[in-house]
């Protein structure tokens, strides 16, 4: 088994800068959330934990750069911990029980799994002029953006709003009600992608994507994107819109 040894915050995050577009999620999380701790590195792998004060409850950040490394330091993962987020080489589990992370689940009832394709959108590539149809949003949209989001059970109106106060947001209005909007995750990918049926195949999740790409670029982030397997439409956008794989990664939530 691989040596897991403790590491500071500042071992970690030179660690993790060996691949910045590749752990661009998890530098975001380390650089701008409160507290991490239980930091512990494994050869080129990175783990850390941000706990909740109130509940006790954590949640898991781990790099892997091989499935050995991983599989080592997913042995921290312990019953207080709620989700856990890793990216590349254990977003196989828990689909195959054989693989060596897969015994970070024993014991946990898994309520959510979303492995995702990691997309980045590189520098050379040009992004149009703003569309003047695509506007800002304001927290007062977020029980209406809960309301009609496909993914609402994964969040919820507090976080919304949080997210349209603290990051880039972008909507479109249509025969006076939000007919798309999105907006970019606490990690600091971009997401919320929604347009309601009635406008659907008009090119707004494309205007909106733009859109919101630049205002990423210009408060100095890249824009990458988490996008569940099997979402074809989203994937088909991305590669449109010029972005490349730079990635994967899974999202694991129990109790």
């Amino acid at each position: 088994m691989p040596l897991v040894r403790p590491a500071s915050k500042e071992q970690l995050d030179e660690l993790l800068r060996a691949d910045p577009i590749r752990n661009y999620s998890p530098l975001r999380i380390l650089a701008e959330w409160t507290d991490p701790c239980d930091l512990h590195a494994c050869g080129g792998s990175a783990f850390f934990r941000l706990r909740d004060p109130d509940t006790g409850r954590g949640f898991v950040v781990l790099s892997a750069a091989t499935v050995e490394e991983g599989a080592a330091l997913a042995t921290l993962v312990d019953d207080r911990d709620a989700s856990f987020f890793t990216v590349d080489a254990l977003v196989r589990w828990p689909d195959a029980p054989n693989e060596p992370a897969g015994a970070v689940l024993r014991g946990h009832r898994t309520d959510w799994h979303n492995p995702c394709r990691q997309m980045s959108l590189p520098p050379e590539v040009m992004l149009p002029e703003p569309d003047p149809e695509v506007v800002a949003l304001t927290p007062d949209l977020a029980p209406y953006i809960h309301d009609h989001y496909t993914m609402r059970h994964a969040l919820d109106v507090a976080y919304l709003e949080e997210r349209i106060r603290c990051g880039p947001s972008v909507g479109i209005f249509r025969d006076g009600r939000l007919a798309g909007f999105s907006m970019t995750h606490d990690e600091g990918t971009m997401g919320v992608l929604e347009v309601l049926p009635d406008y659907r195949r008009q090119g707004l999740a494309e205007k909106m994507s733009f859109a919101l790409c630049r205002k990423v670029r210009e408060s100095g982030g890249i824009p990458t994107v988490h996008i569940k397997r099997g979402n074809q439409a989203s994937l088909a956008l991305a590669d449109k819109m010029g972005y490349v794989h730079t990635g994967d990664v899974t999202w694991v939530g129990w109790r």
